[in-house]
């Protein structure tokens, strides 16, 4: 396995970061003269001083509004998902938990304080990233691009939009973390040795997908997905905004209904059979990770009436929601 050139991955993860700080409209031109980073140019022979950037970074963070923290975040993770699945051999992985595993190893020697791997947590397969924890202003940010592109990582292997619905930070608080990291109410440990999250089993073991997916068209466009399990994904995204209904789908993943239909039917399943399985299983996640009151989460499900979602949960369960949750809680 080749090793990777560790100035060429800083350079590329800088330029990354200052790309979407300007688009965020940064000024960063002050921080830039008084770390020396105004005069760095990529093109010079001399690679790019790893402690200036840290230092940067400590002085830009504290004038970032929240947008731009969670803006900069995203799109430097996103671009650096992708430039790392260009830089990296996965020759030998056929699955993504493989991949993983082989990302994992090829960082060791980039992060000389950092371990990443893929390891038992909680009683479930997590990602894990075990970094020393800092008080200087970068570290919140740090950890959020860390979640970013980790999640990134799994989508894109992954051919979905995955995101977890459990979290592990080295911080004390989540203030850092909104829904574009992870599903909504996750279950969130705090102050944790590592900070990363649980991987499903069912994701892990998905194909390998080495190819960039740069949106949700482009996922489904291609007919080697899981394309239940990426429908799946879409859902969840999309919970809490109005009612995903077939024609919704048709027009986010720019495929017709009846393309939607017929491919469901060729993984073994239907829309209403999928959907319903998707409000399932979210429901009881909600009514067990979070506090939420039953009107609140059937409203964040699609239900116009709450006691439509009880009458359905009930069908599906044999309990009501509040009888669900009652139950989960004297059992753990």
């Amino acid at each position: 396995m080749t090793k990777l050139d560790v100035s060429l991955v800083v350079e590329e993860q800088w330029q990354s970061i200052r790309e979407a700080l300007i688009e965020a409209n940064v000024d960063i031109h002050q921080e830039l003269d008084e770390t020396l980073l105004s005069n760095y140019s990529p093109h010079s022979e001399i690679p790019i001083n790893l402690m200036s950037v840290f230092s940067f970074m400590d002085l830009i963070v504290p004038k970032l509004t929240s947008e731009q923290f969670q803006y900069v975040a995203l799109t430097s993770a996103r671009k650096n998902a992708v430039n790392a699945i260009k830089m990296m051999e996965f020759d030998e992985c056929t699955t993504v938990k493989q991949a993983l595993i082989s990302y994992c190893r090829q960082c060791t020697h980039i992060m000389t304080d950092t371990t990443l791997t893929i390891g038992s947590f909680a009683g479930s397969s997590w990602f894990m990233c075990a970094r020393p924890y800092s008080e200087q202003p970068r570290y919140p940010l740090t950890e959020s691009y860390g979640l970013f592109l980790y999640r990134e990582l799994i989508a894109q292997f992954s051919g979905t939009e995955w995101k977890p619905s459990q979290l592990a930070l080295r911080n004390f608080n989540a203030q850092h973390i909104d829904d574009a990291t992870c599903l909504p109410c996750p279950v969130v440990y705090l102050g944790q040795e590592f900070y990363g999250f649980k991987v499903e089993d069912e994701v892990l073991q998905l194909p390998l997908k080495l190819r960039p997916y740069t949106s949700t068209e482009s996922v489904f466009k291609n007919t080697d997905v899981n394309f239940s399990l990426a429908l799946t994904y879409v859902v969840l995204a999309h919970l809490g905004e109005d009612v995903v209904t077939l024609k919704k789908l048709s027009k986010i993943t720019q495929l017709s209904t009846r393309t939607i239909q017929r491919r469901l039917e060729e993984a073994g399943t239907n829309f209403t059979s999928l959907y319903d399985k998707i409000i399932l299983d979210e429901a009881k996640r909600l009514l067990v990770s979070s506090k939420q009151k039953v009107s609140d989460i059937s409203y964040h499900l699609g239900y116009s009436n709450p006691s439509a979602f009880t009458r359905f949960f009930k069908l599906k369960k044999g309990l009501t929601p509040k009888q669900y949750r009652t139950h989960h809680i004297k059992k753990h």
